[in-house]
């Protein structure tokens, strides 16, 4: 008889566990809340259970808690009808009758049961190992079929439907959970009916209903809610709290049983700590989760429009070079008097096109180097190279544009010898040509300077192009080589610097196993830029990297 008792016990704590569990999770969605009812109407079904069978004495302490495990029953099936058909979403005339008809059936049931009791429950007597069994009142048997079989059937319908639709392996899962938990919650509690018309069977289901709040409560947990780390801690929280509570009843003396239940209020508050702090460090990691999904998202989306940005640069850039080096070279014919004498004022108009042709080439230029460069397809031809040379051809190409105007601009190699490198010579040659005439642009008078000195360790070179022109301000200097960057007062002194020639030239120098950057003093104190790259001996004639 006691095997019986405890089996109720069991079910009632755990079910009343599982549904604290629940409600603490998200006390704000209905179907916790119901579950949470059914949870509670179980756990005064299994309490009540245990007293009628171990501390009953005599017949009218039977009947109080037949009556009270009796409503706890009918409590939790309209409960769980009602969890079940918010949790399966059912909706619509048809399931708001059952719904309506269920409240209203058990709530009918349980007026009966407190104002004529007798009409279901009749003699209580002994039966086979009980002293205190109850037999069935005249209405009983129609509150089975109503109160219990009727709804129950209907929600074992509803998740059977919901699960012969759903296609989703997670909802299936979860239905598939309520399903087993109906049948082994609802189908073991039916065995205790058949001792009431005196079948001679026992009690066993009971066992079974220890597991109908689990796999009730798995179904929103693993599928809905909670994370392994979480679930684990919930069971040996279960676990732990079940084994004490039960100790509670295993108490020997009075000393003895306040000592149980104040450690088990001590083991309870611990344990909703514990779970509390697991909780937080789940939603914590739930958000920051969400928040790397979007970012990653986003980051995904900002790849896609870059590299649609750089095929369309690339597009646009291809399209308009044919046309302007169509423009330039009549241009240049035309300048070259190939078309005959031209008078001297449109002469000085034409040289004008033909000067700011060429700066919209380079701009073009600069726009196709960015595209090759951002989808990996800029190439290099590598050869050696003597850099004291090409860097001495710059500077002498460039000495009209100086001179225009008014600045004296000198070349040095520190060196005293031949400077080679392994690089690719048109590539190389852009980048000192652009620095060289980014100098002489940004500065309105003084000098440019070019020089070639070792760098560190004696296998590298750099070649530093220094000015005494507008500077650039130091918070300024670590954005310079990025796209589109202009420094502060920029604009004012060259209108058709687009921000691109510094991050081109940042790419093809490190494309070359170098390195480029930029001092200053300040605005108004002059600008330094410093290439450094490896010499021939220590660069082996790697092929260079491609960004």
């Amino acid at each position: 008889m006691e095997l019986f008792a405890l089996s109720a016990l069991a079910a009632g704590v755990v079910s009343l566990i599982f549904g604290g569990l629940v409600i603490l999770k998200d006390s704000s969605e209905l179907s916790n809340r119901l579950y949470f009812l059914m949870s509670l109407a179980i756990s005064v079904w299994g309490v009540s259970y245990w007293f009628w069978l171990t501390n009953s004495t005599n017949v009218e302490q039977a009947y109080i808690w037949i009556s009270i495990l009796t409503a706890g029953s009918l409590l939790s099936v309209m409960f769980f009808t009602h969890w079940v058909l918010v949790v399966t979403r059912a909706a619509g005339f048809f399931w708001s009758i059952v719904l309506g008809g269920t409240y209203g059936v058990i709530l009918g049931f349980i007026s009966i049961l407190v104002f004529y009791p007798s009409l279901l429950i009749g003699a209580i007597s002994e039966k086979i190992i009980f002293p205190f069994w109850p037999t069935a009142g005249p209405l009983y048997l129609t509150h089975i079929i109503l109160g219990y079989v009727l709804p129950v059937s209907l929600a074992l319908f509803r998740i059977a439907y919901r699960l012969f639709l759903v296609k989703a392996e997670m909802r299936r899962g979860q239905l598939t959970s309520m399903l087993a938990g109906t049948l082994l919650g609802f189908g073991g509690g039916a065995i205790n009916f058949y001792l009431w018309f005196d079948i001679p069977i026992l009690p066993y289901g009971n066992f079974a209903i220890i597991m109908f709040p689990p796999l009730l409560g798995y179904s929103i947990i693993r599928y809905r809610l909670f994370t392994l780390k979480t679930i684990a801690t919930e069971l040996l929280v279960l676990f732990i709290v079940t084994g004490v509570f039960i100790q509670i009843f295993t108490s020997s003396s009075f000393v003895n049983l306040v000592v149980q239940i104040a450690f088990f209020v001590l083991i309870s508050i611990a344990s909703y700590l514990l779970l509390q702090s697991v909780y937080n460090e789940v939603h914590t990691r739930k958000s920051l989760q969400e928040i790397t999904d979007k970012l990653q998202k986003a980051n995904v989306k900002l790849r896609e429009l870059d590299q649609q940005k750089s095929e369309f640069l690339s597009i646009a850039t291809h399209q308009l070079r044919g046309p302007l080096a169509g423009i330039r070279g009549h241009l240049s014919l035309i300048v070259d008097g190939s078309y005959g004498r031209i008078p001297d004022r449109a002469m000085v108009i034409l040289k004008q096109i033909f000067a700011s042709s060429g700066m919209l080439a380079q701009t073009i230029n600069d726009f196709l180097d960015v595209s090759r460069i951002e989808q990996g397809r800029m190439d290099y031809d590598m050869k050696d190279l003597e850099c004291d040379e090409l860097v001495s051809e710059v500077v002498q190409e460039l000495q009209p544009v100086s001179k225009e105007r008014h600045l004296k601009l000198s070349f040095a190699n520190h060196l005293k010898k031949k400077c080679t490198v392994h690089a690719d010579y048109a590539k190389i040659r852009h980048i000192f040509f652009n620095l060289i005439d980014n100098a002489i642009k940004y500065t309105e008078h003084g000098w440019v300077k070019v020089h070639i000195e070792p760098g560190e360790g004696g296998n590298t070179i750099r070649i530093v192009v220094s000015d005494s022109g507008i500077g650039i301000d130091p918070k300024e200097i670590s954005k310079l080589f990025e796209k589109f960057v202009r420094a502060e007062g920029a604009s004012g002194v060259n209108v058709n610097g687009t921000g691109l020639g510094l991050y081109v030239a940042r790419q093809m120098v490190e494309a070359h196993n170098g390195k480029i950057w930029a001092e200053s003093q300040g605005v108004g104190r002059g600008s330094t830029f410093i290439v450094e790259l490896p010499l021939v001996s220590r660069f082996a004639h790697e092929p260079a990297k491609v960004k």
